[in-house]
């Protein structure tokens, strides 16, 4: 993969994308690509809130107590 070097970043900048790289659990370059991954991705290709809201994994619904009832004592002798 190629590279890219930025020279002269603004100190406030850098700061704010290592901040944003330890929120994410990312290393400064990834999270530099995934800002501009973000920023670049045609908006046709981003998801709406409806798909990201499928793609995530779900558990039974809704939570009742004799589950989590279970759910607590699971294991326990």
């Amino acid at each position: 993969m190629p590279d890219l070097l930025i020279k002269d970043i603004p100190e406030h900048l850098l700061v704010a994308i290592e901040r944003r790289a330890a929120r994410n659990h990312r290393s400064v370059e990834r999270e530099a690509l995934a800002i501009l991954t973000a920023a670049l991705m045609p908006e046709t290709n981003r998801p709406t809130l409806a798909e990201i809201d499928r793609m995530r994994i779900r558990g039974k619904k809704p939570l009742t107590e004799s589950f989590l009832r279970k759910a607590k004592t699971q294991g326990r002798a």
